[in-house]
């Protein structure tokens, strides 16, 4: 299969989910949007990644949680003579593929509730995520959701942001090594490893970041750019990290090639880990600048 009927069947299997989820839960959908480069026609074919967030009304339940399981389940199934479905719920669970099959497709589907709309973290996500989410997003059933919140933000909301999700991320990294197979699932360490470590690296741009560059969104114009968020690593971190930012860019560039070389992704485990630790060193100098 070549890379126009990958794109070809890609879209037609996110088409067939958006139908059966209209189908079958449309009474309990706010708002179902599709985000990231896929929603602006600008996904990586060496390594499909589709995202969508699903905000559910008061209506939903348990019973709703296990129906687009279920609906998740006939998609994977139904396309998995062609390419193996791999859900994804970053970056809390990287589940194994319920088909090993090539070429492989990552899909992160963001269910949340509008009843959690409010508070710091709308939806339990950071507000500068949502508005990555909000920048890239097609709304394609319901209500614009992402686009009536207050997504405003400052130093001192990333700070509180960072001490929440970077220790996450952390133990997550330490522990990966630890949850595969490495005689034969490689290529699951190096997928975790690629998603924290450019999360990790998102996380790292804002907290370099002044007031007034995150006021003018400033973090979208490197993180969007991957040759500007190494320079900007270059300069506001060390040369030391930003190799660790470019050797997990290059890793996601060239995960189908790599993800089964032991020393490729060993390599990229090591630098998404090195990364978190310079970030979080750096999370704690911004943390108490002026205290001491």
């Amino acid at each position: 299969m070549n890379q126009n009927e990958l794109k070809t069947k890609i879209d037609k299997a996110v088409n067939d989910l958006i139908s059966q989820l209209k189908e079958q839960v449309s009474d309990k959908i706010e708002c179902l949007a599709l985000t990231g480069s896929y929603a602006i026609n600008k996904m990586s074919l060496d390594k499909p990644d589709v995202n969508i967030f699903l905000c559910l009304n008061e209506k939903a339940s348990a019973d709703t949680y296990i129906k687009i399981g279920e609906i998740l389940t006939d998609l994977v199934n139904k396309y998995s003579d062609y390419f193996s479905i791999k859900p994804e719920f970053r970056p809390f669970k990287f589940p194994s593929p319920f088909v090993k099959k090539e070429p492989e497709v990552l899909m992160n589907l963001n269910i949340c509730s509008i009843l959690d709309k409010e508070g710091e973290f709308p939806f339990g996500v950071p507000k500068s995520v949502l508005i990555g989410f909000l920048n890239m997003q097609k709304v394609v059933y319901g209500k614009d959701v992402l686009g009536s919140l207050n997504l405003n933000f400052d130093k001192e909301y990333i700070i509180k942001v960072a001490f929440r999700d970077l220790p996450i991320m952390r133990i997550q990294l330490k522990n990966a090594p630890l949850a595969y197979n490495l005689k034969k699932d490689l290529s699951l360490l190096m997928n975790e490893s690629i998603v924290n470590g450019k999360t990790t690296a998102y996380l790292g741009v804002e907290l370099a970041l002044t007031d007034e560059e995150l006021k003018n969104n400033q973090a979208l114009e490197f993180i969007q750019d991957k040759e500007k968020m190494v320079s900007f690593f270059e300069k506001r971190y060390s040369p030391k990290t930003a190799d660790f930012v470019k050797e997990i860019l290059e890793a996601r560039k060239n995960f189908n090639s790599w993800k089964n070389d032991k020393e490729k992704v060993y390599q990229t485990f090591k630098a998404a880990h090195n990364l978190a630790e310079d970030v979080w060193n750096r999370l704690l100098k911004e943390a108490f600048r002026g205290k001491n």
